[in-house]
């Protein structure tokens, strides 16, 4: 198992906008969780084409903490306090395209960690572009 939380980002106050910071990061605290960010950040990326902020280690973080010894992220979908970014958080495509990236990210993740003894996932995530 692994534990995915999704936020979004601001920068400064929340209740002003500043154009200045965006993009999307992933949040670890340790290496195991290193390793679910660093497939669940370019996935993300590629699906959201956002900047990249990249990875970033932080252990001081209390909804990584409480997770029993699993792999666990923060991702930071987009910033709410930059325009732009407040209005893709706001659109449902969007939204689908992030919750697929996220998602192809945790799979090849999967693919590479987790044997299971027989096919037990079953999804009906659609990707908006394959139309």
């Amino acid at each position: 198992t692994v534990f995915i939380s999704i936020h979004n980002n601001a920068a400064g106050s929340s209740a002003s906008i500043n154009p200045r910071e965006s993009g999307t990061e992933t949040l670890y605290k340790d290496s195991k969780d290193e390793e679910l960010a660093e497939n669940i950040q370019p996935a993300l990326v590629a699906k959201i084409h956002r900047r990249d902020r990249g990875l970033r280690y932080r252990d001081n973080l209390y909804v990584l903490n409480r997770q029993p010894a699993r792999p666990s992220v923060i991702v930071e979908v987009a910033f709410v306090t930059n325009s732009t970014e407040f209005y893709n958080l706001s659109d449902s495509r969007f939204q689908q395209l992030a919750a697929v990236g996220i998602f192809n990210g945790t799979l090849d993740y999967l693919a590479d960690n987790w044997q299971a003894k027989e096919a037990c996932y079953y999804t009906n995530v659609t990707d908006p572009t394959d139309r």
